[in-house]
């Protein structure tokens, strides 16, 4: 059995397998996200990988996986969420799990969004490019097509992730952390805005007033479905990441003129 270590936007996640074909999976997937050891303050789960099924998944049945519905039940501090295709054990008290599914990683990423939404009384999921400046950090959001991945390509340096950003609301200040979805690297950073994309003829933001900024970032949360309690404190976090981090509307060019916009401070 061989267990590596990874940060997941502030959560430390040990995943232990004594499959060959899988470790090589996960350094291909997750290598940029491996540590040696936790941060101090991090919440640690150790979760072990149980290969269900050896053969190679066609992309269809990779595709399927991913979007697959979750269901979830409850038996005090255990936690059973399962799939057409695996299933994952939490031990809420213990912070382990075990999770019995293909030769893929698609069960991974779910089991990161689990964990994560099990984690933090504060924090959430949301569809966005996370990018940073030094300790600020911003959240692209909006819809497929908005410009998540245009605007990640225009600034290597300082995108995170063009996918999926955890927000965390626990501490003095809202952070942001980076997820390994899809081009990511590991990151962290205090949130000083979030940014609803549309392409524009010019670089302009506009501050959105609570009502909008609710009804269209509400659209991109990842919302935990498979779990009343989760829905629960998101949606309360959701409330929190309004009250605390001004919402714009940000038009872009795609063109790297729009940076100035992006960094100029929240007043």
């Amino acid at each position: 059995m061989t267990t590596h270590r990874y940060d997941f936007g502030g959560i430390s996640v040990a995943i232990t397998c004594d499959s060959h074909p899988l470790r090589q999976l996960l350094t291909l997937r997750y290598d940029a996200f491996r540590i040696t050891k936790p941060a101090t303050g991090d919440i640690t789960w150790d979760i072990v990988y149980r290969l269900r099924d050896t053969r190679s998944l066609c992309p269809q049945e990779l595709m399927d996986g991913r979007k697959q519905p979750m269901s979830s039940t409850r038996d005090g501090h255990r936690q059973y969420l399962s799939t057409p295709t695996f299933l994952l054990e939490l031990d809420h008290r213990q912070r382990t799990g075990t999770l019995d599914g293909p030769l893929a990683t698609f069960p991974i990423d779910r089991m990161i969004q689990a964990v994560w939404s099990a984690t933090w009384e504060h924090g959430l999921i949301v569809h966005g490019a996370a990018f940073v400046d030094g300790n600020r950090g911003w959240l692209a959001s909006g819809p497929s097509g908005s410009g998540k991945s245009t605007l990640a390509g225009l600034f290597p340096n300082e995108a995170l992730c063009d996918e999926l950003t955890a927000v965390r609301l626990d501490g003095i200040e809202p952070r942001l952390g980076a997820l390994p979805f899809w081009h990511s690297r590991p990151g962290k950073a205090a949130l000083c805005g979030v940014y609803m994309l549309r392409h524009g003829t010019r670089d302009q933001r506009r501050r959105l007033d609570p009502g909008e900024a609710f009804a269209r970032l509400r659209k991109e949360v990842l919302w935990p479905t498979y779990d009343a309690e989760a829905m629960r404190r998101t949606f309360e976090s959701l409330a929190e990441l309004l009250a605390k981090v001004p919402i714009w509307e940000l038009a872009f060019r795609p063109t790297q003129a729009v940076w100035p916009v992006i960094s100029r401070d929240a007043a």
